[in-house]
């Protein structure tokens, strides 16, 4: 599949063929704990998205985590991580 063509636009991008401009959400920073090897992790969180949940690979033991993320209407962010 080839990349959709962009072109910058009053600084955003926007996709040549639908002329609309492509957002960015800036993720944030926040540290959990791995449950297999205790370890701090920094991981980013996307606050646009209200309920997810994901899998993400540890960065030093590389068990899988399973995060359940829940951001509240007054944008704070509550994790949950446990063993997959």
């Amino acid at each position: 599949m080839l990349p959709i063509p962009q072109r910058a636009v009053n600084g955003l991008l926007r996709d040549c063929n639908l002329n609309h401009p492509i957002t960015t959400v800036e993720q944030l920073p926040h540290i959990i704990t791995c449950p297999f090897c205790w370890e701090q992790l920094d991981i980013l969180l996307d606050p646009s998205v209200e309920q997810q949940s994901y899998t993400e690979d540890c960065q030093v033991c590389c068990h899988p985590i399973a995060l359940n993320v829940t951001v509240s209407m007054s944008g704070d962010m509550h994790v949950e991580v446990e063993r997959e």
